[in-house]
């Protein structure tokens, strides 16, 4: 399973996904969402310094700020026009695991069946997932596409179709994101205070 990833803490963080415990990989996996999903916001939406070495994205983005919460961040990305409904529901789903895990003790892994349950309703990323070989069919041209090995048993499994629903979400975010800001960025948000509303990235 290939990332896109943007730092040095993203890539110590998937080095740990496939050795670390069911409970520790689906934290570590939402908070990796969590992070694009705020990257994402902060380039959208307008800063200013209040005071020194502090800012308007500081006050709203810290833990006990309005956009502090996880489920704030995915409210606001869909609010601001970043992802369509269907992925938004996803997003709420891969939060509502990640507190399982990190607020349930009997919540221990994947194949507890309520967690289980909330992996498979999970649907909206797989229009983008195509098998990866030479019998693949061509992808759409109009939407990207991410080519995977053994694509049907990553989905029939919850870990790793949770994973891989993480990891849909987060390369089109990186993929739009990555170069925005930059005066020389051919990137065209989906909204922002220069920009008119456009089609959700995904």
């Amino acid at each position: 399973m290939v990332w896109m990833l943007k730092n040095a803490d993203e890539v110590e963080a998937i080095k740990e996904l496939n050795t670390i415990s069911d409970r520790a990989a689906a934290i570590v996996g939402a908070a990796i969402l969590e992070t694009r999903i705020e990257t994402a916001l902060k380039i959208l939406l307008f800063d200013h310094a209040k005071a020194p070495k502090v800012s308007v994205h500081d006050d709203m983005f810290r833990a006990s700020g309005p956009l502090g919460s996880f489920s704030a961040k995915i409210n606001l990305g869909f609010m601001l026009g970043i992802y369509t409904s269907d992925s938004w529901r996803d997003m709420d789903y891969i939060r509502e695991i990640r507190n399982s895990f990190a607020h349930k003790i009997s919540t221990k892994e994947f194949t507890t069946q309520r967690i289980k349950d909330l992996c498979f309703n999970l649907k909206s990323f797989e229009k983008y997932l195509m098998p990866y070989g030479s019998n693949a069919p061509n992808p759409p041209i109009d939407r990207m596409t991410i080519f995977e090995k053994d694509l049907q048993e990553q989905l029939s499994d919850p870990r790793k179709r949770y994973l891989l629903c993480i990891r849909t979400f987060v390369t089109a975010l990186g993929g739009a994101f990555m170069f925005a800001g930059h005066q020389d960025s051919k990137v065209r948000l989906p909204y922002g205070p220069k920009q008119s509303r456009q089609k959700p990235l995904f």
